[in-house]
């Protein structure tokens, strides 16, 4: 429990339904900045994610050289 808060103030989102509500936000946002359902579908998959966290280094290293004189 945080401190002053009680469990009214804490929104479970591991149910379900909250998990589809969210993910409904999430594409009627999204796809307004041109996201596709497609992609935004891919997200839910952990995999997903795994291979995103995979491309940071190659991202640093890219970044890393491009600011060098």
């Amino acid at each position: 429990m945080f401190r002053g808060g009680s469990e009214a103030d804490i929104l479970d989102v591991r149910p379900r339904a909250e998990k589809e509500r969210l993910f409904a936000y999430k594409e009627e946002v999204w796809s307004g900045f041109g996201y596709s359902h497609a992609y935004l579908e891919q997200m839910k998959s952990q995999s997903f994610w795994d291979a995103q966290y995979a491309s940071i280094e190659g991202i640093d290293r890219d970044l890393t050289a491009a600011r060098r004189p």
